[in-house]
């Protein structure tokens, strides 16, 4: 552990003063060692009740509709809101760490959690270490009962830990306004410089959801959102947000190539592209009078949904899983049918297609029906 010059300094120091003969010098280094194991072990298992928030799944899209069911990384969950700490030294260190050693533990074989145990020994020497600053002392305890009774303690420690950041806000908040609520689906370099200039973020297609809902940030907390750098979010009741949320990674959006016709090539007058639009429509075509949202939470509230199993073994998915995923087929398919009734262009293309598959199925010559196809 103890490659890291500064922690084998600190180690060092308290052996020498447990090993003392001092009585207080001594009982210093105990209290002090105590004191970094008991916060350390708080955070693992605020970390572990899901109170603390570490980075997260590595996949994108499980990420996403995590996130869309209220989760927020590296925050903490006072209440049913969870709250942004990644600017909060000198705490977001700290519990940053503790989140991502619990994850990262959770999720390792038995080797890499030997490894795991070292780091987390290293952080409660430098917990211990941080004891005796009263200030940081003060505040890991203020934050603590925030979390474990937020009804109790959650409005106090807001207040107090808003006005410790008033001088400082207006330095930050050049960088927080016309902060754009809405994910952005970057693919070009004029993408990426337009997401970043406020007012012109608009012009970059949004990213999508599989019911073509745009996927949000988390909002801004406090009267006067454009000076406050922190952002937060809510747990949700949308029952389809938290079966996502249950059921992990196995959604996607479709891709943007269809039958190798590149679906971002084709634009109406509005400059939205066939792909963003057929997402749109997934969300608003009705089948039997039904949207994909009404359609989901009807399944997902029927008896024979809910016998079955959520979870599953590593190699297999849960049966709901095949069940949604073929219920937002249905959708897409319907949805890309109306897509082409508005981009002409985007019919023929696909009309050419069919025309080739059916051709060669007679017995014509691949080469052949592509060059008709292409007018050559």
């Amino acid at each position: 552990m103890y490659a890291t010059p500064g922690l084998n300094q600190i180690s060092t120091r308290f052996s020498r003063d447990i090993a003392s003969g001092d009585p207080v010098r001594r009982a210093q280094a105990v209290g002090r060692i105590a004191g970094g194991t008991t916060i350390t072990v708080a955070a693992i298992v605020a970390a572990a009740t899901g109170t603390i928030t570490g980075s997260g799944p590595k996949d994108p899209e499980e990420r996403a509709y995590l996130m869309k069911s209220g989760w927020q990384p590296y925050s903490f969950k006072i209440g049913n809101t969870y709250i942004s700490y990644r600017k909060m030294d000198p705490f977001a260190t700290f519990f940053g760490i503790a989140a991502d050693l619990h994850e990262a533990y959770a999720n390792a074989d038995d080797q890499n959690k030997s490894a795991i145990e070292v780091t987390l020994k290293g952080l409660v020497t430098a917990a211990a270490n941080n004891i005796a600053n009263k200030t940081y002392l003060t505040g890991i305890v203020s934050l603590s009962n925030a979390i474990s009774d937020a009804e109790r303690h959650g409005a106090n420690w807001l207040e107090q830990f808003v006005g410790s950041f008033v001088p400082s806000l207006l330095a930050q908040s050049k960088d927080i306004i016309g902060e754009d609520p809405v994910m952005r689906d970057v693919q070009t370099l004029s993408d990426a410089i337009r997401n970043r200039i406020p007012g012109l973020a608009d012009g970059v297609a949004p990213r999508r959801d599989i019911l073509g809902e745009p996927l949000r940030r988390g909002r801004i907390l406090g009267a006067v959102p454009f000076a406050w750098p922190f952002s937060y979010n809510t747990a949700t009741s949308d029952p389809i947000a938290k079966e996502l949320a249950q059921l992990g990674a196995g959604f996607t959006p479709p891709r943007a190539m269809r039958n190798d016709v590149d679906l971002r090539s084709f634009v109406n007058r509005r400059g939205q592209s066939a792909y963003d639009r057929w997402q749109e429509l997934t969300g608003t075509v009705t089948i039997s009078g039904r949207t994909l949202r009404d359609a989901m939470e009807r399944i997902i509230d029927s008896p024979e949904y809910q016998r079955m199993d959520p979870t599953a073994p590593d190699g297999y998915e849960s049966p709901r899983v095949g069940v949604l995923r073929n219920l937002i087929s249905r959708f897409r398919d319907a949805a890309f049918r109306e897509t082409m009734l508005e981009f002409p262009d985007l019919m023929d293309a696909e009309r050419s297609r069919r025309a080739t598959v059916a051709g060669a199925a007679s017995g014509k010559p691949f080469a052949e029906l592509l060059q008709y196809s292409r007018g050559r």
